[in-house]
């Protein structure tokens, strides 16, 4: 009975309702599941690159192919039917190849970035996590003197300041993030 909503890894899945912004491959990790019917589940044939497809549905041509061909006054909703409808490039298989496996590339980047994120943030708590107090209520007040170079109290929170008086206590120099890089822009 499941054997039509089944994927395997290299499927293509793409969800009805949000046209054009939740697309992904199936990974090798799951062997197999099911979806429902809010998701359109495309199984390769072998003869294209799917992380080539994936970046074309992503890529402002195809997103808006999949936005066209959605269906809904209130909530967009691409169906099957229309969904087999969606034209994109059929390049030479090297090219397609190339693409994808820079999609395959940004993938292990993205994921050895989580793995040393993880490992940054438990270095920081080994180091820093006995430095904030417990929980405190959201409403605490701030001293006239000290409120002068940031006017809301957020800046001023309990946490933070804990943190900060714990941390040179350990014999650390606090210094200002602009001390560190040649320069902070935003662009």
């Amino acid at each position: 009975e499941l054997r039509d909503s089944e994927v395997i890894p290299g499927d293509l899945l793409i969800v009805k309702a949000s046209v054009g912004e939740k697309i992904c491959r199936v990974p090798a990790w799951i062997p197999r599941a099911n979806i429902t019917q809010h998701i359109i589940g495309i199984r390769p044939n072998g003869q294209v690159d799917m992380d080539y497809v994936a970046a074309f549905l992503f890529c402002q041509y195809g997103r808006r192919q999949l936005v066209r061909r959605s269906l809904g006054s209130i909530i967009q909703y691409l169906g099957i039917t229309d969904s087999k409808d969606v034209l994109f490039p059929r390049i030479k298989s090297t090219a397609q190849k190339y693409v994808g496996e820079k999609v395959r590339q940004a993938e292990l980047l993205r994921e050895g970035s989580r793995t040393q994120l993880t490992a940054s943030r438990h270095r920081v708590e080994q180091h820093f996590g006995n430095f904030a107090p417990q929980p405190i209520s959201r409403a605490y007040r701030v001293a006239p003197d000290i409120i002068a170079p940031r006017i809301d109290a957020w800046f001023h929170n309990p946490r933070f300041l804990h943190a900060q008086e714990a941390i040179v206590r350990t014999g650390a120099r606090l210094v200002p993030l602009s001390s560190l890089a040649t320069g902070i822009t935003n662009g």
